[in-house]
C-alpha cells in the first residue's frame, strides 16, 4: 500500500503566493456550490488570503491527494470554510457556508 504523501505545512503562506502568482484555480464543483450559495470569487480569495487553516478539517483523498480547510467570513460575516487541494496551482475544491 502506498504511503500517505506529508501534507504541506505552511499551506497558508502556499494559498498566499498562489494568489500573488494568480495560480488559483476552480473546479467546477466549487463553481456550482459557489453559484448556489451566491458567493463571489473576491469573497473566496479574500478568505483564502484571510482566514485560518482549520487543521482538523483537513482530509485526505486517494484522487486529490491533501485537502485542506481555509475558513473566515465574506466582508458581510458570512461563515465560509473553502476546501483546497494543491497541484502546483491552488484548487478551490468546495466552498462551504456554515451558516447555511
Amino acid at each position: 500500500m502506498k504511503k500517505r504523501p506529508k501534507k504541506i505545512g505552511n499551506v497558508l503562506e502556499v494559498v498566499s503566493n498562489a494568489i500573488e502568482t494568480q495560480k488559483i484555480r476552480y473546479s467546477v464543483h466549487a463553481l456550482e456550490r459557489m453559484a448556489e450559495r451566491e458567493v463571489i470569487d473576491s469573497e473566496v480569495l479574500y478568505i483564502l488570503k484571510n482566514g485560518f487553516h482549520e487543521k482538523k478539517k483537513d482530509d485526505f483523498d486517494l484522487n486529490l491527494g491533501w485537502k485542506y480547510s481555509i475558513r473566515g467570513q465574506t466582508f458581510d460575516e458570512r461563515d465560509l470554510r473553502i476546501i483546497i487541494a494543491v497541484f502546483g496551482d491552488v484548487i478551490v475544491v468546495t466552498v462551504i457556508d456554515k451558516e447555511a
